[in-house]
């Protein structure tokens, strides 16, 4: 058998460069391998981040379904972690004007000048208020060679300077067209902000129109509930009335039931329905409501007479009247002392009208001062129509008992 011929010294030696050729092309293999394992596992971290983030904003705005406070200060502070910002801050339209809503880093000396620059007008020719008005977003890669730099005032110039900030990000809020505010972030490094950070900010912001939008839905949906509500109430009280002006004779048990639930409803602290004399042109109390025996003894021994005070002006106008402040009213009423006295600051007078007749007066009192909102009266008035039934159903029966006892005594005369 031959021999086998060994390698000589050159082929060795490419034997080992061969050798050393594949290896560095399997390390440059596993290193590129391990770069892209680390790509991959740093964005699933900001992906995970993100939708942690999201969901946190989402479970905020379902445990506040009438506050939107709170749904604002953790879409900032979440914007300004996952984004690296320096600060961040969430603004809403108001009217012609930027409010400042939320803020998340600020220093003291950034809050002390947001105190004086907000509100800022929404004309104003600053970047973040261009960006809310056309409702685009404003990206500055480099604030100082941007040419909205000079736009900004030198008070904003120099604490952006201070700050070291050098690239900002304004994302307008928007809803069906309307630019409802928009969520602004600041960064210390030139071209902070990518496609990726708009995207997710812009995520935000949809979801600040939405805890928007729910704050509104419920609001409203509330005021129905209550409006509902006060409603079957008013038409509750007003049934219970009729029933009573139908089935009773006493004058004074109808009115006293009336003027009660006028009261109530009205959310009045005291009331008095009045019967009003034509011939001696005075209001006369015929039932009262929490109304102390002071103010009784004084209508009772001077009784208002035509033209003295809101209840008197009514034998004049026969539309109600309203003080909404008692203490800066005329002082012509005689029982203006013992209102104040006793703490009364408002009052409403209505008038009780049968077929263009004035019959009387209902009028409630009120602790606190302010107008009376239009449904309050418009309730009163339907109070005052059934006392002004009542008064006319007694004194129709007064009428038909005096006229039966004439007959009678005429008969008894033949």
């Amino acid at each position: 058998m031959g021999r086998r011929a060994r390698p000589t010294k050159g082929k060795k030696k490419d034997r080992r460069l061969l050798v050393g050729r594949v290896r560095k092309k399997e390390g440059a293999r596993v290193s590129d391998l391990d770069a892209r394992l680390a790509g991959a596992l740093k964005r699933e971290a900001q992906v995970l981040a993100q939708q942690t983030a999201t969901s946190e904003i989402l479970r905020v705005i379902s445990s506040s379904p009438t506050d939107v406070q709170p749904v604002f200060d953790t879409i900032v502070r979440s914007a300004v972690h996952l984004c690296g910002a320096i600060d961040g801050c969430v603004v809403r339209v108001e009217a012609d004007q930027i409010q400042l809503i939320a803020e998340c880093n600020f220093t003291h000396e950034q809050r002390d000048l947001a105190r004086y620059a907000y509100p800022v007008p929404l004309a104003a020719a600053s970047p973040g208020a261009t960006s809310i008005r056309t409702g685009v977003v404003y990206r500055a890669a480099d604030v100082e060679t941007e040419p909205e730099w000079q736009m900004r005032s030198e008070a904003m110039r120099t604490a952006l300077r201070s700050r070291g900030v050098r690239s900002d990000l304004v994302v307008p809020m928007t809803r069906r067209g309307e630019v409802m505010g928009a969520i602004i972030l600041t960064h210390r490094d030139v071209g902070a902000f990518t496609d990726a950070h708009v995207a997710l900010i812009q995520t935000f912001a949809d979801q600040a129109v939405i805890a928007i939008e729910n704050v509104r839905l419920f609001t409203e949906l509330r005021a129905r509930t209550e409006q509902l509500s006060r409603s079957v109430n008013q038409l509750t009280a007003l049934g219970e009335i009729g029933q009573t002006v139908s089935s009773s004779l006493d004058l004074e048990t109808v009115l006293s039931t009336i003027v009660a639930r006028a009261t109530q409803l009205s959310g009045t602290d005291a009331g008095v329905i009045y019967e009003y004399d034509d011939q001696r042109e005075v209001f006369l109390p015929r039932a009262t409501e929490h109304l102390e025996a002071e103010i009784i003894e004084t209508l009772l021994a001077t009784p208002v007479r035509k033209g003295e005070g809101a209840t008197g002006r009514l034998a004049e106008v026969h539309e109600p009247v309203q003080l909404p402040d008692i203490l800066i009213a005329p002082s012509e009423s005689r029982v203006r002392g013992a209102l104040v006295r006793t703490g009364y600051r408002a009052l409403l007078a209505v008038p009780l009208v049968r077929e263009e007749h004035l019959l009387g007066a209902l009028t409630v009192f009120r602790k606190a001062s302010g107008e009376f909102a239009p449904e309050v009266i418009e309730l009163l008035r339907t109070f005052a129509t059934q006392s002004a039934l009542a008064i006319q159903n007694a004194r129709l029966f007064r009428e038909i008992e005096i006229k039966g006892r004439q007959l009678e005594a005429a008969s008894q005369h033949k």
